[in-house]
């Protein structure tokens, strides 16, 4: 009886013994596998980020430095090995971490030791002075990288906000305050609209009537130096006679189809007072400085 009890525990050792075994074979046969796997041309060498399904405004060449940061912060360093497991992950995350990124999309290995992502970006809508430099901000009033001086603003194309009370976060944040939302969705009112290359700036500086209760909360600056549009209050916030946003869009859109400039070459054009007319300055306009923040 008790042999046969030690012949089973022997049988029992043994095949224990080699699992054991060929377990460990299959181990250095994966490790070496996967060296030669590794040694292979496809798989060595440096490993390239790309970014496809681009928007229509990242492709043309003044944008192309956006693309080229982001890959240059995301992409991967020339120590990682693509067939690293958590390379994938690791690009997502940093992608994520971009200023210019709303959301990673997709993140996937691709033949040629090319890692592609898909992307939602934010895209530029204006400037925000503050102090000595300009900060980019996008339709959600989250401010982009960089940081640039007045000189470097000037002919971007971009219309400016200047008046903001409050500083600028980090990059890939929201810009805080009212003000700041109110220039915004004046800012994306005017995208699109015809006379758009005639407005410089969008005024917050009475925002509320903080400075003056009495005067115009938000004015335009125009292409024109010293020459103003007085809006009113916030788009969304006008009260009484006042007219909407939208039907000062069409003033406006009025006075660029019959006169050729949306001041009519005046200091000011006043539109807060009626949806079928404006107020004009009975002088034409008068040279003044620039914008201040």
């Amino acid at each position: 009886m008790d042999r046969a009890v030690g012949r089973a525990r022997a049988v029992r050792l043994a095949k224990v013994v080699c699992v054991l075994g060929l377990v460990a074979l299959i181990c250095v046969g994966l490790g070496r596998l996967r060296r030669q796997v590794c040694g292979l041309a496809e798989y060595r060498g440096e490993v390239q980020l790309e970014l496809v399904d681009l928007p229509d405004w990242l492709e043309r060449g003044e944008h192309r430095h956006i693309v080229e940061s982001v890959i240059a912060a995301a992409g991967p360093s020339p120590g990682d090995t693509f067939l690293d497991a958590e390379l994938v992950g690791r690009v997502g995350r940093q992608m994520a971490r971009s200023g210019w990124i709303r959301r990673v999309v997709t993140v996937e290995k691709c033949y040629g030791r090319v890692i592609r992502a898909r992307c939602e970006f934010r895209k530029p809508l204006a400037w925000v002075m503050h102090g000595d430099y300009c900060y980019l901000i996008d339709g959600e009033g989250v401010r982009l990288p960089g940081r640039y001086s007045h000189g470097q603003v000037k002919g971007a194309g971009l219309v400016q906000i200047a008046g903001v009370h409050a500083g600028p976060p980090a990059s890939g944040e929201p810009w805080v305050g009212e003000d700041l939302r109110a220039g915004v969705k004046l800012a994306a009112l005017l995208e699109g609209c015809v006379f758009r290359g005639q407005v410089s700036g969008v005024l917050v500086h009475n925002y509320g009537g903080r400075e003056n209760s009495r005067e115009s909360h938000l004015q335009l600056a125009t292409d024109r130096p010293g020459s103003r549009i007085r809006w009113g209050r916030a788009p969304g916030c006008e009260v009484g006679i006042e007219p909407s946003a939208g039907e000062k869009i069409a003033l406006l859109g009025g006075l660029y189809r019959t006169y050729q400039r949306i001041d009519m070459g005046r200091s000011y054009v006043d539109v807060r007072r009626s949806a079928h007319s404006v107020d004009v300055a009975a002088e034409s306009g008068v040279l003044v400085g620039g914008l201040r923040s």
